[in-house]
Protein backbone atom coordinates (compact mmCIF):
# COMPACT_ATOMS: atom_id res chain seq x y z
CA UNK A 1 0.00 0.00 0.00
CA UNK A 2 1.02 3.23 -0.92
CA UNK A 3 2.24 6.31 1.76
CA UNK A 4 -1.52 7.37 3.06
CA UNK A 5 -3.42 5.40 1.47
CA UNK A 6 -5.67 5.16 4.06
CA UNK A 7 -6.71 7.22 7.19
CA UNK A 8 -7.88 6.54 10.42
CA UNK A 9 -10.00 9.17 11.54
CA UNK A 10 -10.03 8.94 15.09
CA UNK A 11 -10.08 10.49 18.64
CA UNK A 12 -7.77 9.64 21.39
CA UNK A 13 -9.02 11.76 24.22
CA UNK A 14 -6.42 11.15 27.51
CA UNK A 15 -6.04 9.67 29.27
CA UNK A 16 -8.91 6.85 29.74
CA UNK A 17 -12.01 5.64 28.77
CA UNK A 18 -13.62 3.32 26.27
CA UNK A 19 -13.16 4.93 22.90
CA UNK A 20 -9.89 6.04 23.82
CA UNK A 21 -8.71 2.46 24.88
CA UNK A 22 -10.44 0.93 21.68
CA UNK A 23 -8.99 2.79 19.49
CA UNK A 24 -5.82 3.19 20.67
CA UNK A 25 -5.53 -0.97 20.61
CA UNK A 26 -6.78 -0.88 17.03
CA UNK A 27 -4.15 1.35 16.20
CA UNK A 28 -1.12 -1.16 18.01
CA UNK A 29 -2.58 -4.45 17.57
CA UNK A 30 -4.66 -4.73 14.32
CA UNK A 31 -2.93 -1.45 12.10
CA UNK A 32 0.52 -1.99 12.94
CA UNK A 33 1.05 -4.24 9.64
CA UNK A 34 -0.07 -1.72 7.59
CA UNK A 35 0.43 1.91 6.39
CA UNK A 36 -2.38 3.83 7.80
CA UNK A 37 -2.19 7.65 8.69
CA UNK A 38 -3.83 8.39 12.12
CA UNK A 39 -5.60 12.15 12.17
CA UNK A 40 -6.51 12.00 15.98
CA UNK A 41 -9.30 14.82 16.65
CA UNK A 42 -8.38 15.17 19.88
CA UNK A 43 -5.01 17.24 19.09
CA UNK A 44 -7.08 19.71 17.61
CA UNK A 45 -8.56 20.57 21.02
CA UNK A 46 -5.16 20.58 22.93
CA UNK A 47 -3.19 22.82 20.34
CA UNK A 48 -5.58 24.97 18.44
CA UNK A 49 -2.78 25.55 15.88
CA UNK A 50 -3.12 22.33 15.15
CA UNK A 51 -7.01 23.04 13.27
CA UNK A 52 -5.84 23.78 9.88
CA UNK A 53 -3.74 21.18 9.48
CA UNK A 54 -6.06 18.82 10.38
CA UNK A 55 -8.66 19.74 8.15
CA UNK A 56 -6.42 19.98 5.44
CA UNK A 57 -5.21 16.20 5.82
CA UNK A 58 -8.85 15.02 6.03
CA UNK A 59 -10.01 16.94 2.88
CA UNK A 60 -6.77 15.45 0.97
CA UNK A 61 -8.09 12.22 2.01
CA UNK A 62 -11.32 12.89 0.68
CA UNK A 63 -10.30 14.11 -2.66
CA UNK A 64 -7.72 11.73 -3.32
CA UNK A 65 -10.30 9.23 -2.25
CA UNK A 66 -8.90 7.13 0.17
CA UNK A 67 -9.46 4.40 2.09
CA UNK A 68 -10.90 6.22 5.09
CA UNK A 69 -11.43 4.65 8.58
CA UNK A 70 -13.55 5.82 11.61
CA UNK A 71 -13.20 5.46 14.74
CA UNK A 72 -15.67 8.09 16.27
CA UNK A 73 -17.06 8.48 19.99
CA UNK A 74 -19.61 10.74 19.02
CA UNK A 75 -22.10 9.80 16.76
CA UNK A 76 -22.85 13.47 15.90
CA UNK A 77 -19.23 14.72 15.16
CA UNK A 78 -19.48 11.47 12.31
CA UNK A 79 -22.22 12.32 10.73
CA UNK A 80 -20.77 16.14 10.02
CA UNK A 81 -17.93 14.40 8.69
CA UNK A 82 -19.83 11.82 6.35
CA UNK A 83 -21.91 15.06 5.16
CA UNK A 84 -18.41 16.89 4.01
CA UNK A 85 -16.93 13.55 2.92
CA UNK A 86 -19.87 13.03 0.81
CA UNK A 87 -20.29 16.26 -0.44
CA UNK A 88 -16.39 16.51 -1.76
CA UNK A 89 -15.39 12.72 -2.57
CA UNK A 90 -18.95 11.41 -3.33
CA UNK A 91 -20.33 8.27 -3.35
CA UNK A 92 -16.94 6.56 -4.47
CA UNK A 93 -15.20 7.96 -1.27
CA UNK A 94 -18.16 6.68 0.87
CA UNK A 95 -17.97 3.44 -0.56
CA UNK A 96 -13.83 3.25 0.31
CA UNK A 97 -15.29 4.12 4.38
CA UNK A 98 -15.25 1.70 6.95
CA UNK A 99 -17.10 2.72 10.01
CA UNK A 100 -16.07 1.21 13.38
CA UNK A 101 -18.80 2.26 15.52
CA UNK A 102 -18.08 3.14 19.48
CA UNK A 103 -20.47 2.23 21.71
CA UNK A 104 -23.90 1.25 21.95
CA UNK A 105 -26.52 3.63 20.80
CA UNK A 106 -25.59 4.30 17.27
CA UNK A 107 -29.69 2.68 16.15
CA UNK A 108 -30.70 5.26 18.10
CA UNK A 109 -29.09 8.21 16.49
CA UNK A 110 -29.60 6.87 13.03
CA UNK A 111 -33.56 6.50 14.12
CA UNK A 112 -34.49 9.53 13.79
CA UNK A 113 -32.62 10.66 11.19
CA UNK A 114 -32.91 9.43 7.99
CA UNK A 115 -30.36 11.11 6.40
CA UNK A 116 -27.79 10.13 8.67
CA UNK A 117 -28.99 6.39 7.57
CA UNK A 118 -28.89 6.99 3.74
CA UNK A 119 -25.51 8.16 3.99
CA UNK A 120 -24.31 5.03 6.65
CA UNK A 121 -26.00 2.83 4.49
CA UNK A 122 -23.75 3.84 1.14
CA UNK A 123 -20.78 3.25 3.42
CA UNK A 124 -18.45 0.23 2.61
CA UNK A 125 -18.89 -1.35 5.82
CA UNK A 126 -20.30 -0.55 9.05
CA UNK A 127 -18.24 -2.25 12.51
CA UNK A 128 -20.80 -3.08 15.04
CA UNK A 129 -19.95 -4.08 18.58
CA UNK A 130 -22.28 -6.91 19.01
CA UNK A 131 -24.64 -9.17 17.32
CA UNK A 132 -27.84 -7.51 18.95
CA UNK A 133 -26.83 -4.17 17.01
CA UNK A 134 -26.26 -5.61 13.98
CA UNK A 135 -29.46 -6.69 13.70
CA UNK A 136 -31.17 -3.92 14.90
CA UNK A 137 -29.26 -1.74 11.96
CA UNK A 138 -30.29 -4.18 9.46
CA UNK A 139 -33.72 -3.14 11.09
CA UNK A 140 -33.47 0.21 9.52
CA UNK A 141 -32.14 -1.66 6.30
CA UNK A 142 -29.09 -0.86 6.54
CA UNK A 143 -27.36 -4.54 4.77
CA UNK A 144 -23.86 -3.36 4.78
CA UNK A 145 -22.81 -4.54 8.45
CA UNK A 146 -20.31 -6.75 10.27
CA UNK A 147 -19.60 -7.92 13.71
CA UNK A 148 -16.20 -6.37 15.40
CA UNK A 149 -16.91 -6.52 18.96
CA UNK A 150 -14.30 -5.19 21.58
CA UNK A 151 -11.66 -7.78 21.02
CA UNK A 152 -8.80 -8.61 22.84
CA UNK A 153 -5.55 -10.25 22.28
CA UNK A 154 -5.82 -13.96 23.70
CA UNK A 155 -2.04 -15.05 23.21
CA UNK A 156 -1.55 -13.15 27.15
CA UNK A 157 -4.64 -14.85 28.62
CA UNK A 158 -4.12 -16.48 31.74
CA UNK A 159 -6.11 -19.21 32.98
CA UNK A 160 -9.28 -19.80 34.41
CA UNK A 161 -9.13 -18.88 38.61
CA UNK A 162 -9.99 -22.03 40.97
CA UNK A 163 -11.21 -21.75 44.29
CA UNK A 164 -10.24 -24.53 46.45
CA UNK A 165 -12.96 -23.70 49.22
CA UNK A 166 -9.82 -22.77 51.71
CA UNK A 167 -9.81 -18.82 50.75
CA UNK A 168 -10.37 -17.34 54.21
CA UNK A 169 -11.50 -14.13 51.64
CA UNK A 170 -13.39 -13.61 47.79
CA UNK A 171 -11.65 -10.71 46.18
CA UNK A 172 -13.82 -8.19 44.23
CA UNK A 173 -12.76 -5.80 41.51
CA UNK A 174 -14.68 -2.98 40.24
CA UNK A 175 -13.01 -1.71 36.91
CA UNK A 176 -14.01 1.29 35.38
CA UNK A 177 -15.34 5.16 35.77
CA UNK A 178 -16.47 5.73 39.20
CA UNK A 179 -20.00 7.35 39.07
CA UNK A 180 -23.99 6.56 39.70
CA UNK A 181 -24.05 5.41 35.39
CA UNK A 182 -21.49 3.07 36.05
CA UNK A 183 -23.83 1.04 38.77
CA UNK A 184 -21.26 2.33 41.84
CA UNK A 185 -24.25 3.49 43.91
CA UNK A 186 -25.32 -0.25 43.84
CA UNK A 187 -22.48 -1.82 44.71
CA UNK A 188 -22.52 0.63 47.84
CA UNK A 189 -25.97 -0.55 48.53
CA UNK A 190 -24.84 -3.77 48.28
CA UNK A 191 -22.12 -3.06 50.76
CA UNK A 192 -24.70 -1.79 53.33
CA UNK A 193 -26.22 -5.40 53.21
CA UNK A 194 -23.23 -7.42 54.28
CA UNK A 195 -22.81 -8.30 58.24
CA UNK A 196 -19.50 -7.69 59.99
CA UNK A 197 -18.65 -10.68 59.49
CA UNK A 198 -19.37 -11.10 55.78
CA UNK A 199 -17.01 -7.86 55.20
CA UNK A 200 -14.30 -10.28 57.35
CA UNK A 201 -14.83 -12.12 53.95
CA UNK A 202 -15.59 -10.08 51.24
CA UNK A 203 -13.18 -7.12 50.19
CA UNK A 204 -13.53 -4.44 46.96
CA UNK A 205 -11.28 -2.89 45.39
CA UNK A 206 -12.40 0.00 43.00
CA UNK A 207 -10.12 1.42 39.92
CA UNK A 208 -11.05 4.19 37.55
CA UNK A 209 -11.62 8.00 37.40
CA UNK A 210 -14.34 9.58 39.98
CA UNK A 211 -16.86 11.80 38.62
CA UNK A 212 -17.17 14.80 40.03
CA UNK A 213 -20.47 14.95 41.10
CA UNK A 214 -19.91 11.40 42.43
CA UNK A 215 -16.58 11.93 44.29
CA UNK A 216 -18.01 13.18 47.87
CA UNK A 217 -20.22 9.93 48.16
CA UNK A 218 -17.69 7.68 46.72
CA UNK A 219 -15.03 8.93 49.33
CA UNK A 220 -16.99 8.81 52.21
CA UNK A 221 -17.92 5.40 51.01
CA UNK A 222 -14.34 4.45 51.25
CA UNK A 223 -13.83 6.44 54.45
CA UNK A 224 -16.23 4.22 56.20
CA UNK A 225 -15.94 0.82 55.02
CA UNK A 226 -12.65 -1.65 55.85
CA UNK A 227 -13.69 -3.65 53.75
CA UNK A 228 -13.67 -1.36 50.64
CA UNK A 229 -9.99 0.21 48.70
CA UNK A 230 -10.02 2.91 46.01
CA UNK A 231 -6.55 1.90 44.10
CA UNK A 232 -6.38 4.82 41.89
CA UNK A 233 -7.01 4.96 37.61
CA UNK A 234 -5.29 2.22 36.42
CA UNK A 235 -2.40 2.56 34.16
CA UNK A 236 -2.80 -0.27 31.28
CA UNK A 237 0.19 1.65 29.25
CA UNK A 238 2.35 0.65 32.24
CA UNK A 239 0.43 -2.18 33.55
CA UNK A 240 -0.74 -5.45 32.43
CA UNK A 241 -4.45 -5.69 32.96
CA UNK A 242 -5.16 -9.27 32.61
CA UNK A 243 -2.93 -9.83 35.65
CA UNK A 244 -4.18 -7.26 37.95
CA UNK A 245 -7.68 -9.04 37.31
CA UNK A 246 -6.73 -12.07 37.89
CA UNK A 247 -5.69 -10.96 41.17
CA UNK A 248 -9.32 -11.06 41.92
CA UNK A 249 -12.05 -13.49 41.72
CA UNK A 250 -15.20 -11.30 40.77
CA UNK A 251 -15.76 -8.12 38.61
CA UNK A 252 -18.41 -6.43 39.53
CA UNK A 253 -20.21 -4.64 36.45
CA UNK A 254 -23.67 -3.50 37.65
CA UNK A 255 -23.49 -0.11 34.65
CA UNK A 256 -26.57 0.98 33.00
CA UNK A 257 -24.45 3.80 31.17
CA UNK A 258 -26.97 4.21 28.20
CA UNK A 259 -24.41 4.30 25.71
CA UNK A 260 -22.62 0.56 26.69
CA UNK A 261 -21.93 -1.46 23.72
CA UNK A 262 -18.84 -4.25 24.49
CA UNK A 263 -17.32 -2.75 27.88
CA UNK A 264 -13.90 -3.79 27.53
CA UNK A 265 -13.76 -4.92 30.49
CA UNK A 266 -15.81 -7.53 30.64
CA UNK A 267 -13.69 -9.32 27.73
CA UNK A 268 -10.67 -8.64 29.95
CA UNK A 269 -12.24 -10.04 32.45
CA UNK A 270 -12.60 -13.32 30.43
CA UNK A 271 -8.98 -13.53 29.37
CA UNK A 272 -8.26 -12.91 32.79
CA UNK A 273 -10.25 -16.00 33.85
CA UNK A 274 -12.41 -14.54 37.11
CA UNK A 275 -16.40 -14.43 37.48
CA UNK A 276 -18.19 -11.39 36.28
CA UNK A 277 -21.62 -10.54 37.67
CA UNK A 278 -23.17 -8.04 35.86
CA UNK A 279 -26.52 -5.77 35.14
CA UNK A 280 -29.03 -6.80 32.57
CA UNK A 281 -28.46 -4.01 30.15
CA UNK A 282 -28.26 -3.48 26.63
CA UNK A 283 -25.99 -5.95 25.68
CA UNK A 284 -24.44 -7.48 28.84
CA UNK A 285 -26.45 -10.72 28.77
CA UNK A 286 -25.25 -11.62 25.00
CA UNK A 287 -21.62 -10.84 26.21
CA UNK A 288 -22.02 -12.88 29.52
CA UNK A 289 -24.19 -16.04 29.34
CA UNK A 290 -26.07 -16.44 32.21
CA UNK A 291 -25.14 -19.11 34.80
CA UNK A 292 -22.39 -20.26 32.21
CA UNK A 293 -19.61 -17.49 31.86
CA UNK A 294 -21.08 -15.43 34.96
CA UNK A 295 -23.96 -13.76 36.82
CA UNK A 296 -26.63 -11.30 34.77
CA UNK A 297 -28.52 -9.70 37.36
CA UNK A 298 -32.27 -9.07 37.20
CA UNK A 299 -33.14 -5.30 36.87
CA UNK A 300 -34.82 -5.02 40.50
CA UNK A 301 -33.03 -5.23 44.15
CA UNK A 302 -29.29 -5.27 41.85
CA UNK A 303 -27.48 -4.48 45.32
CA UNK A 304 -29.60 -7.35 46.98
CA UNK A 305 -29.07 -9.30 44.25
CA UNK A 306 -25.09 -9.12 44.27
CA UNK A 307 -24.91 -9.56 48.14
CA UNK A 308 -26.71 -13.03 47.53
CA UNK A 309 -24.60 -14.13 44.87
CA UNK A 310 -20.73 -13.27 46.38
CA UNK A 311 -21.52 -15.02 49.70
CA UNK A 312 -23.05 -17.59 47.36
CA UNK A 313 -19.60 -17.72 45.25
CA UNK A 314 -17.84 -17.80 48.36
CA UNK A 315 -19.24 -20.69 50.15
CA UNK A 316 -19.21 -22.97 46.90
CA UNK A 317 -16.25 -23.33 45.22
CA UNK A 318 -17.73 -25.73 42.23
CA UNK A 319 -20.20 -23.19 41.59
CA UNK A 320 -17.31 -20.63 41.20
CA UNK A 321 -15.04 -22.70 39.27
CA UNK A 322 -17.71 -23.77 36.53
CA UNK A 323 -18.06 -20.02 36.21
CA UNK A 324 -14.34 -19.01 36.11
CA UNK A 325 -14.20 -22.38 33.37
CA UNK A 326 -16.77 -20.77 31.39
CA UNK A 327 -15.96 -17.62 31.30
CA UNK A 328 -12.34 -18.23 30.62
CA UNK A 329 -13.45 -21.06 27.38
CA UNK A 330 -15.74 -17.68 26.21
CA UNK A 331 -12.62 -15.70 25.76
CA UNK A 332 -12.24 -17.41 22.00
CA UNK A 333 -15.58 -14.79 20.84
CA UNK A 334 -13.63 -12.04 21.50
CA UNK A 335 -10.07 -13.57 19.87
CA UNK A 336 -8.31 -10.28 18.62
CA UNK A 337 -6.31 -12.74 16.54
CA UNK A 338 -9.48 -14.09 14.75
CA UNK A 339 -10.95 -10.61 13.78
CA UNK A 340 -7.43 -9.08 12.93
CA UNK A 341 -7.27 -11.37 10.05
CA UNK A 342 -10.72 -9.81 8.45
CA UNK A 343 -9.36 -6.76 8.35
CA UNK A 344 -7.94 -7.01 4.65
CA UNK A 345 -11.31 -8.12 3.36
CA UNK A 346 -13.35 -4.93 5.58
CA UNK A 347 -10.13 -2.19 4.20
CA UNK A 348 -9.30 -3.52 0.85
CA UNK A 349 -11.57 -6.18 -0.93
Amino acid sequence: MKKENAVFICELPPPYGGVTIKNNYIIQKIFDTYDIKIIDLMKCKKKKFLIFKTIFEIIKAYVNKDIVIYGSGSYKRLEILLNVQNLIGGRKSLQKTVNIVMGGMFYDALLQNTRFTKTVSKLKINLVETRGMKKKLEELNIKNVDVFPNAKSISNSLSAKHRTGNEEKIKCVFFSQISCEKGVDEIINMNTLFSHQDKKCIHIDFYGHIVDDFKEKFEKFIDENDNVTYQGVFDATKNNVYEKLHEYDILLFPSRWKGEGVPGILIESKMAGIVPIVSDHLYNSEIVLNNIEGIVLEKKDIGLQMSKTIKKLLECEDIYNNLANGAFTSRMRYSLETYKELFPKWLFE
